[in-house]
């Protein structure tokens, strides 16, 4: 018995040591696995592993700074940030009053964590206000800026009348103060180590928040973002109207992230102001990651106190895949966001100790308002985040336990609710839980069944079909969407569902993927087993389900699985804290320093990031470095040319807004300013369209009645998309059919300094061929 005892004893101080030990050989493993390559003028490039990369980076800091600015090779200036963050937080704020007001107008019970109350009515409010603007863009009120304005502003008015008429003022401010107090009384309750943790977590947040902002402030340099994230609220803008786009697939799929920048290209207005607003709804794109790390800090507070919200953040904002998608324009961040805003909403909803009508009506109603988010923004998001949490929200309201005794009048003292009869049947919470989601996402794809036939464009062209869609585009778009097939080859073979592949993806997602910081791996697993030991199951599940719907059904990106990593940070807010009550929290000062610290500068220097967050925005958009000491001619800029393409700095600069070039292959094309025409791989070539199986006449006359002046092959564009594995490009297009179409007089060569190799520039003749 004495040896039992013993025993027992000795195991609360084991699980420490072999933790210790496990973090240890963790974060060895880590640093150990490669970052990126580095090309080497003679011989293979040049791997280098994240040991490596963190200890250049931490000898050379003060290079941080001259990378910054370029190196003094371009124009510094940090003022002209000053205008498009004030208009992007002016948006933040205009989002944030309308979604607390929304939530005010339901009932929401804001007893709970501040940082989540805010972050909830951040992400309310942005997706109402994505939406207006989608509405009026289908509508064709996108020519002026005075029917956007007008709806915002009414819409915060309405905010003003439903604060007013719900008594917030008194109850807010009793709420501030509660929260302010439990603050005071858990900050009271850590260890003065913990304390200086907290100050230091704070001000690294701070500095990550900046990096973010200021990142994202830069003009894109992500294909995806320059072909449609970006490229499509220019058309849009361009247009004035939100339609089908036939040259563009992506531009007709939901789009809800992208309404933002949409929305400040059309309040900027003008000719020019595309670019602006472009950058403006970057930075609102790039904040929703903010907005996560707030909702999910507080989710992490409420499971295992103050210090879990802190950790839960830091591992958040330090993980690089987050800083890359949210910098860069991508949506992923937006999309992980409402995945954690869904999850809290759910968490509040099954612990709500007083299951009351009142609660059961509110809680579905906001739930099916941020699943609309999610699936407004990107198809993945519905088999990932949808299709849960709306299984899990029926069986909640089918199947929960609530008060049938008329008490409604006594908990609430909303009109709507309280008119009730107290024995309403359950369909009714059915329906408003439909109803909330079918009005925050439903317009996106009933715009899509009318204009583009299918709903779910360009899904399921097998079976719906779609507008434009052929058989052969059909097959094409489905062989590069379709799980990864075993020999690589696209076109045969079964999906590869072998246990040696998802060995090798568990690896990645575990331990070798750039977007993992050090310490969300090793802290969430601590997390997942208290969790499970405390018979929580949500977040593991919910890890589970995110990583198998993405390794199961989708072609695998590696960015899809991202909106598992705001689950796995509340777990590491978890893990945190259980182990800052172990050996005097030494473990988790070492391992987070380390992981702060490698946040930090890995985002402030990633090398697929841009990281002149010092250099003019004009210099930036233009990108023509300064050449210091000598004079630089217009070729030597071209030359220097690093985020535009060469062959876009030459169209720029040498059409008129008279002439209409045609792009061939090419898709990325945001930075073009003069007026263009072009198409995706996966659409109909507008070239091909006008020229195939025709007399050479025929084909003058059909470039002639598109307005097109000028043609742009980008070969080595066509040569990518032909490659083995690669989405695949039509065959048509080929430099013996365009020297064919030189000879018989429909097309000149026009010369330029862009090799041959990469593009050739060809104008349309002045006269019809015989």
């Amino acid at each position: 018995m004495a040896k039992k005892t013993a025993n027992k004893s000795l195991l609360p101080h084991g699980i420490p040591i072999l933790v210790a030990a496990g973090l240890a050989v963790y974060v060895l493993f880590f640093f150990s696995c490669s970052l990126f390559s580095v090309p080497v003028p003679e011989g293979p490039d040049q791997v280098w592993s994240r040991g490596q990369a963190f200890l250049v980076q931490l000898t050379l800091a003060d290079q941080i700074v001259l990378d910054w600015g370029s190196n003094h090779r371009m124009e510094e200036r940090i003022d002209d940030r000053f205008i498009p963050l004030v208009a992007a937080i002016s948006w933040l704020i205009a989002g944030w009053w309308i979604g607390f007001s929304l939530m005010k107008c339901i009932g929401f019970d804001f007893n709970r964590s501040s940082f989540e109350n805010h972050g909830l009515a951040l992400a309310c409010g942005l997706q109402l206000l994505s939406l207006e603007t989608f509405l009026l863009g289908w509508f064709g009120f996108l020519g002026s800026r005075w029917p956007l304005l007008s709806l915002i502003v009414a819409t915060m008015i309405c905010g003003v009348g439903f604060y007013w008429r719900s008594q917030t003022s008194s109850k807010l401010h009793s709420f501030q103060e509660e929260n302010e107090s439990k603050d005071r009384a858990g900050l009271a309750m850590l260890i003065p180590a913990q304390r200086r943790m907290i100050g230091l977590l704070a001000i690294s947040l701070s500095g990550l928040v900046m990096l973010y902002l200021m990142g994202s402030l830069l003009p894109p340099i992500e294909f995806d973002v320059r072909e449609y994230h970006l490229q499509a609220p220019k058309e849009f803008f361009q247009e004035g109207k939100i339609g089908f786009v036939d040259h563009n697939i992506y531009a007709n799929m939901p789009l809800g992230a992208e309404m933002h920048p949409l929305a400040w290209m059309v309040l900027l207005g003008g000719k020019d102001g595309w670019f602006m607003g472009a950058l403006i709804g970057k930075v609102v794109i790039a904040s929703f990651a903010v907005i996560g790390a707030m909702i999910l800090g507080g989710i992490a507070r409420r499971y295992a106190g103050l210090f879990a919200g802190w950790i839960a953040a830091t591992a958040y904002l330090c993980s690089p895949g987050i800083a890359e998608v949210s910098r860069h324009g991508l949506i992923d961040g937006v999309v992980a966001c409402y995945a954690i805003a869904a999850y809290s909403i759910g968490s509040r909803w099954r612990s709500c100790s007083n299951s009351t009508w009142r609660s059961q009506l509110t809680y579905a109603v906001l739930l099916g308002w941020i699943l609309g988010g999610a699936a407004s923004c990107k198809y993945t998001s519905v088999p990932m985040i949808v299709l849960p949490a709306f299984a899990w929200a029926l069986f909640r309201i089918c199947k929960g336990k609530f008060f049938e005794d008329g008490s409604i009048e006594k908990e609430t003292e909303h009109k709507a609710v309280r008119n009730l009869p107290s024995n309403y049947p359950r369909w009714f919470t059915v329906g408003a839980f439909l109803l909330s989601f079918g009005m925050s996402c439903g317009p996106w794809y009933l715009k899509n069944a009318i204009v583009a036939h299918n709903p779910v464009y360009p899904l399921m062209g097998s079976t719906i079909g779609g507008k434009s869609m052929t058989p052969e585009r059909i097959s094409q778009w489905n062989r590069a969407h379709q799980v990864p097939r075993i020999g690589g080859d696209p076109t045969r073979g079964w999906p590869d569902y072998r246990l040696t592949t998802l060995a090798g993806n568990l690896l990645e997602v575990l331990l070798t993927s750039k977007f993992l910081g050090v310490i969300l791996i090793p802290f969430a697993f601590i997390g997942g087993v208290i969790s499970i030991r405390k018979r929580n199951y949500g977040l593991v599940l919910g890890i589970v389900w995110v990583f198998g719907t993405w390794w199961c059904f989708t072609h695998r990106l590696d960015r899809f699985w991202i909106p598992l990593i705001p689950l796995a940070s509340v777990l590491a807010g978890i893990g945190g804290s259980w182990l800052a009550a172990r050996w005097n929290g030494w473990i988790l000062y070492a391992t987070t320093g380390i992981g702060v610290l490698y946040g930090l500068l890995l985002i402030a220097t990633w090398p697929q990031n841009d990281n002149r967050i010092l250099v003019s925005l004009d210099a930036l958009r233009y990108d023509r470095f300064k050449m210091v000491g000598q004079g630089a001619d217009s070729e030597g800029a071209i030359r220097e040319a690093f985020r535009v393409p060469v062959y876009q700095h030459w169209l720029n600069d040498n059409l008129s807004n008279d002439q209409l070039a045609l792009i061939v292959g090419d898709a990325q094309v945001f930075d073009i300013e003069v007026p263009i025409l072009y198409s995706t791989c996966f659409d109909r070539s507008l070239f091909e369209t006008a020229t195939r199986d025709k007399s050479p006449r025929e084909q003058w006359s059909g470039l002639r009645s598109l307005e097109v002046t000028h043609v742009v092959v980008h070969w080595s564009e066509l040569n990518r998309y032909r490659s083995p594995g690669n989405y695949g490009f039509s065959d048509y297009v080929q430099r013996e059919q365009i020297n064919k179409m030189i000879d018989q007089g429909v097309l000149r060569r026009v010369p330029w300094p862009i090799e041959s190799e990469i593009a050739d520039l060809y104008g349309l003749t002045s006269d019809s061929p015989n």
